[in-house]
C-alpha cells in the first residue's frame, strides 16, 4: 500500500467516524429536545391548572357561588363543550386576571380551555360530607391523551371549596370523584 493511499484511507476513516459523531449527536438532540418539549408541556399545563383552580377559589371566596359553568354533579358533560364555557368565564374574570395576565396563548387560539397538548381540561364537581362544602378536581389528560379520570399520566388537582350563597342537591357520589 502507498503512502498517499494510506493518507487517503486515513482521511477517509476519520471523515467516517466525524459522520458517525455528528449523526449520533443529531439524534441524542432530538431525543433530549422531545423529551424537553414533553416536561416543558407537563409544567406548563401543572401551572394552568394552579391558575384555575386560584381563580374558582377566589370566585367562591368573593361570590359564595361556583362560576356558572361549574355546577355539582355534572359528570357527564361533554369536556370540550365545558372547555368552551369555562374559557369565556376566565376570559372576563377579573380574578384570573389578577392571576395571569394575559391569557395563555393556546387558549386564546382554540377559544377554550386546553392543556398544552391541545386536550381540553376535564372538570368535575362533588359534594363534601360537610354541608355547602365541594371537592372540585381539575385534570388533564396527560401526555397520553387518554382520560384516566386523573389517575395514569393525567395532570390533576383536587381541591375543596364552601359555598355560602347556593345550596346545590348532593347527586355525585363522593368516592367517585376520589378514586
Amino acid at each position: 500500500m502507498t503512502r498517499s493511499n494510506k493518507i487517503f484511507l486515513g482521511i477517509f476513516g476519520l471523515c467516517a467516524i466525524g459522520l458517525v459523531v455528528v449523526y449520533l449527536i443529531g439524534v441524542l438532540e432530538k431525543v433530549h429536545s422531545k423529551h424537553y418539549a414533553e416536561s416543558h408541556a407537563i409544567a406548563r399545563t401543572r401551572a394552568d391548572i394552579h391558575n384555575i383552580s386560584l381563580t374558582i377559589r377566589i370566585y367562591v371566596n368573593d361570590f359564595g357561588y361556583l362560576p356558572e359553568p361549574l355546577k355539582p354533579g355534572q359528570t357527564k358533560i361533554d369536556p370540550k363543550y365545558l372547555a368552551e364555557q369555562l374559557y369565556l368565564f376566565l376570559k372576563n374574570s377579573s380574578a384570573m386576571h389578577i392571576i395571569q395576565e394575559p391569557l395563555p396563548k393556546h387558549w386564546e387560539e382554540s377559544k377554550m380551555i386546553v392543556d398544552h397538548f391541545g386536550n381540553p381540561l376535564n372538570f368535575c364537581i362533588a359534594p363534601a360530607l360537610e354541608p355547602r362544602k365541594y371537592i372540585v378536581k381539575i385534570w388533564s389528560n396527560g401526555l397520553n391523551g387518554k382520560n384516566e379520570e386523573g389517575q395514569g399520566d393525567d395532570i390533576c388537582n383536587i381541591f375543596e371549596v364552601e359555598l355560602s350563597n347556593v345550596n346545590y342537591e348532593k347527586t355525585t357520589n363522593i368516592n367517585k370523584l376520589l378514586k
